[in-house]
């Protein structure tokens, strides 16, 4: 679903962007949130930010009181988990970007090899015996 009202979009955006998307019970509240929005546009289409403020309060209230209904250790240590994650998918990124690098420096020095190994021309000496 599309949020069409200006005001709910901006408003939705700025709580997604402060929100720590780490599991997928987050993104479930997002999504919830969301549908509220939209039903409360739906209602209320000439809504304002400010409406939208008074209604459900500040995205960062919204976030405060997320955060004080979940346990807020869980969450800090899933999104360590998550930078963790994130460290260890660029290592590895950097690890095969590297050996294919290596393994196309190893291909052309082969090549060179093999081409420096052809000779450049061919001498043919014509030998008269008597």
């Amino acid at each position: 679903m599309r949020i069409s009202n200006k005001a709910a979009q901006e408003y939705y955006f700025i709580l997604k962007s402060i929100f720590p998307k780490v599991t997928v019970e987050e993104g479930r509240f997002l999504k919830e949130f969301k549908t509220s929005l939209i039903e409360f546009t739906l209602v209320h289409p000439q809504c304002t930010y400010d409406t939208l403020e008074e209604e459900f309060g500040s995205p960062q209230d919204i976030l405060h009181e997320y955060l004080d209904m979940h346990d807020s250790n869980k969450i800090s240590q899933d999104i360590k988990r998550m930078h963790l994650r994130k460290i260890i998918f660029r290592c590895i990124l950097i690890a095969i970007i590297t050996s294919f690098i290596a393994y196309c420096m190893l291909l052309i020095n082969i090549k060179d090899k093999a081409l420096d190994s052809f000779p450049d021309r061919l001498v043919i000496s014509i030998i008269e015996e008597d």
